[in-house]
């Protein structure tokens, strides 16, 4: 009786920074909320600086490992007049080589920001964010069999640059509830 069959074992894992948003570490921060006269108009300006430390990263990593086998047997027995009864047993068994592979690849984002934001009483105001940043990323690749051959395969590359982005700021009064 002929056969065949195949094995196969697959693994995934993958991972990011919590929830896929930036860690943010803020290690320093100055508030303060200076008074200008403008004539006989007192201004009150908000001011505050945060700087701070952010890396954001994911990753993931897979194994392959497979291998094909297939064969014959048989199984019975044979009777002859001068020795009676003999079992018949018989089996081959032929494997493909064990091939596994491997792969990995991620990204990592580290960035060294100040947030600062100026406002008019609490309300009205801009937000500025300058954050310079290095970025690296990577891909790795290998292949083994059990026939000894074997690869190995991968890329990487570092970028840097200046993440720059502002914003207006306001306060909207709810009137639903006021006495007019």
């Amino acid at each position: 009786m002929d056969w065949k069959g195949a094995w196969e074992l697959k693994g995934r894992a993958a991972a990011s920074t919590e929830n896929g948003k930036p860690l943010r570490l803020p290690f320093a921060k100055l508030h303060a909320t200076p008074v200008i006269q403008v004539g006989p108009v007192p201004v009150v300006v908000n001011a505050d600086l945060t700087c701070y430390l952010q890396v954001d990263g994911d990753g993931k990593i897979t194994v392959d490992v497979k291998q094909d086998v297939k064969g014959d047997f048989k199984v019975g027995g044979s009777y002859s007049r001068a020795k009676g009864w003999a079992p018949v047993s018989r089996a081959n068994l032929k494997g493909s080589p064990v091939k596994a592979s491997a792969s990995a690849g991620g990204k990592v984002k580290a960035a060294l920001g100040a947030e600062a934001a100026v406002g008019l009483y609490g309300t009205v105001g801009v937000v500025g964010n300058l954050s310079p940043y290095l970025r690296a990323e990577g891909e790795v690749r290998g292949d083994v069999s059990s026939d000894g051959k074997k690869s190995l395969k991968g890329k990487w590359g570092a970028f840097g640059g200046v993440d720059l982005n502002g914003a207006l700021q306001h306060a909207a009064e709810d009137f639903r509830d006021a006495d007019i």
